[in-house]
Parts: C-alpha cells; structure tokens; sequence
C-alpha cells in the first residue's frame, strides 16, 4: 500500500503540491505587510484560508481527474480507476487539509482570528470554529472540481465552471444570502458576511457546505465506473 501512494504521488506530480503551499506563504506575506502599515489582516487571512485554497484544491482536483496520459493503461489494471482518482483526490485533500490547519493554528496563536460575533467564550471553542472557516469550503470546492471534471470530461471547462462560480458568489453575495434555498451553497460566509450572519447561523451554515461537499463526492463517484465515456473524454481533450 505505501508503495502505492508513492506511485500515485509521483504521477500526481510536485506542482500540485507545492501551489497550495504557496497560496499560504504569499498570503502570510502580504498579511504581515497589512500588518506592518497597522492595517487589520485578519479578514484578509480568513479570504486566505475560506477561498483561496479552496479553489486552488478544486481547480487541482479538476485537471488530476479530467486528465490523466495513461488512462487507457489505468483502465486495464486490476485496481480500477474507480479507486484510483479517489485516492489522488484524498491525499491532495490530505495535503491540503494539513497545510490549512498549521496555517489556521498560528492564525489562532497570533489572535487574527476572524469569526462572526459573538465569539465562543473559550479559546478552545474558537479554535475549534476557526476550523469550520476552512474545511466546509475546502471540501465544497474540492467536490465541485471533482464532479465538474467527471460531467465535462474537460480542464478548461471544469476549472472555468468552478472559477465562475467563485466570481459569481462574491459579486452576487448579497442577492444569494437573502435566498433560503442558496444558504447550503455559501461557501465563503466568514469572509463575505462578517456582520450579516450571527455565530449560530454561521454555523449552521458551515455544516450544511460540509454536507453539500459529501453529497456532491458522493453523486459523483459513480462516474468513474464507466470507462468508455472516460477514455471518450480523454480522446477529446
């Protein structure tokens, strides 16, 4: 099994790695330039970890699934690829989900947390819901790149898709939060609606994206199991 995840990592390749790392370390530099001008950066550390790095993973987790140069190859193998892409997808979701939590806890130690009010009154209980600012839209994201891959079978058009409704939430953030029906899909609440949401709708909101990322994984899984419209797909890309 080890010898297996080494395989997959090095086809995943290095890039897909290191982009995430690099969100985080360009972010934590300019947030220490706000800083040094006395401007506030925990808002912007927030954007940082709630919608930065989760399109970044969405957009990974889209060309790992929508491309993959030995697909052919991949569908003879007794693993099937049904197995396959799920284990790149979860140890990129690993990586990342490793990366933003060093990155939330030194937020966390540094007092830049950016939470609704009120505040949970522990330092233990905000820790805690400084997780829920990333994770929720972490796996949202990911799910989303993940299903848009498997439906277009298509880089452009599953990154694109993903980057329009990124674009698309935060012009039309005011319309969509006032829509009952659209409150599961605001994935970027903490950094978009810092006064507008109470602590408890908050966090309402970050398990109803936490559920709508596992339902999504989950309705899109059953399209890796039929190779010929993945090999159809490769052939057009």
């Amino acid at each position: 099994m080890y010898d297996r995840l080494r395989y997959e990592i090095r086809l995943m390749g290095k890039k897909v790695f290191f982009a995430p790392a690099l969100v985080l370390i360009a972010g934590g530099c300019f947030a220490i330039l706000l800083l040094s001008i006395k401007d506030p950066a925990a808002r912007f550390l927030s954007a940082v970890l709630e919608m930065l790095l989760p399109l970044a993973t969405g957009a990974s987790v889209a060309f790992l699934t929508a491309s993959d140069p030995a697909l052919e190859l991949q569908l003879t193998m007794p693993h099937t690829y049904a197995v396959t892409v799920p284990i790149r997808l979860l140890l990129l979701l690993l990586w990342n989900s490793c990366l933003a939590f060093i990155a939330s806890s030194i937020i966390f130690m540094v007092s830049l947390v950016f939470l609704p009010q009120p505040h949970p009154p522990t330092a233990l209980g905000v820790f805690f819901a400084s997780q829920l600012v990333w994770f929720p839209s972490l796996l949202a994201c990911t799910a989303f790149g993940f299903g848009a891959a498997l439906l277009f079978q298509s880089r452009a058009a599953s990154v694109g898709l993903l980057a329009g409704c990124w674009v698309v939430e935060i012009v039309f953030k005011d319309v969509i939060i006032q829509q009952f029906w659209f409150f599961p899909l605001v994935l970027f609440s903490t950094t978009l609606f810092p006064d507008g949401l109470s602590f408890s709708l908050w966090q309402l909101n970050r398990l109803l994206v936490l559920g709508v990322g596992v339902v999504l994984l989950l309705v899109s899984w059953p399209c890796l199991l039929f190779p010929e419209r993945l090999l159809k797909g490769s052939h057009q890309e």
